[in-house]
């Protein structure tokens, strides 16, 4: 084994010599050859024409916009003759002056356990829109109450020809209500009704 190792690298060093040989040689004999400069090859003479640019026209920078005023800080703010701040303080409360209660305050509560559809209503299709063709998905905003029932039913997004047989559809579905701590919630949730043409 050892002898096939030492012949092949004989034999490896002999062809990188005979290779440089080679190129050596093949080098100073294309040198002796004579090359043509591209100075001296004969132009063919051709009119350029020169055609006058348009001047440029050099657009200003706007004006730097003015600085904000700084706004000044009272040191004692000025309070109204009309508070009576004992009674602020006393815990005496005016309802009539309280904001009405936000109806939209109440789209969110919050619920450890979703509720779980039981009962499915499957719509029923609106003629028109069957003749027509129309079909698409109704996404709807329920509210499911304690009991596990749709109370409320609100459109978000969806095609008014298909609105009313959604929402008839969902308002007799059932759910196992939502959970909150062991403890029955009423929630709101979203849905999907789809519309499709067989």
């Amino acid at each position: 084994m050892h002898e096939y190792t030492s012949r092949y690298h004989r034999r490896l060093q002999q062809s990188l010599i005979a290779v440089l040989l080679l190129l050596t040689l093949l080098f100073y004999l294309g040198k002796e050859r004579s090359t043509v400069v591209a100075a001296e090859l004969p132009l063919p003479d051709i009119p350029i024409d020169v055609l006058p640019l348009p001047k440029t026209i050099q657009n200003k920078k706007p004006p730097r916009p003015s600085r904000p005023a700084v706004a000044e800080i009272d040191e004692e703010p000025e309070i109204a003759e009309d508070v009576d701040i004992e009674r602020l303080f006393s815990g005496e409360i005016d309802t009539e002056a309280a904001p009405p209660p936000d109806e939209e305050a109440e789209t969110f509560l919050p619920y450890s356990k979703a509720p779980v559809l039981v009962k499915r209503v499957v719509p029923v299709y609106p003629p028109m829109a069957k003749r027509l063709g129309v079909s698409g998905t109704v996404y709807l905003k329920i509210f499911v109450n304690k009991k596990g029932r749709v109370e409320k039913a609100e459109v978000i997004k969806s095609n008014p020809m298909l609105e009313r047989a959604a929402i008839e559809a969902v308002m007799k579905f059932e759910f196992q209500p939502a959970l909150q701590r062991d403890r029955k919630v009423g929630v709101w949730i979203s849905i999907p009704v789809r519309f499709v043409l067989k």
